[in-house]
């Protein structure tokens, strides 16, 4: 797998693990089973994605350990797990001008950044918990970054 590969699914797993880690703090009622089950399996599957990287509960663990999930800190997560692969992104494309590569490396990884924030913004509406506070913090941390 190549190291901008790797660098998308870092980034993924990344947005994954704070945005679901974020439905961890709704409260789902106990008459509410099919949203206690849509969540469960919703956490499952994302843990079981990020085991090879994270380990066991990676989910569970991030929220444990006090992971700032503010719009600020994630933001910057992201960019900073986004950025750190342009120097392999410019080593692999050497024919590239540093203004060529940066445009491109910004489009790879744009893209991907819109493509999860998209896809956390349906799980989220999904599990209906994409209101309030919620929302909101996606949307500033989409903002910021």
């Amino acid at each position: 797998m190549s190291e901008l590969a790797q660098a998308k699914n870092a980034v993924k797993a990344e947005s994954n693990a704070r945005l679901l880690g974020a439905t961890l703090d709704v409260t789902v009622s106990v008459g509410n089973n099919q949203q206690a089950l849509v969540l469960k399996t919703a956490t499952g599957g994302i843990n079981k994605a990020l085991h090879g990287m994270l380990g066991d509960n990676a989910i569970q663990n991030a929220y444990d350990s006090g992971l700032d999930v503010s719009p600020e800190a994630t933001a910057e997560r992201i960019v900073s797990l986004s950025t750190a692969f342009f120097g392999a992104y410019q080593n692999a494309n050497p024919d590239l001008s540093q203004e060529e590569a940066l445009t491109a490396f910004i489009d790879v990884i744009g893209g991907g950044i819109q493509q999860d924030f998209t896809e956390a913004r349906d799980i989220l509406e999904a599990l209906s918990v994409l209101e309030g506070d919620i929302a909101i913090n996606v949307d500033s941390t989409y903002d910021l970054v």
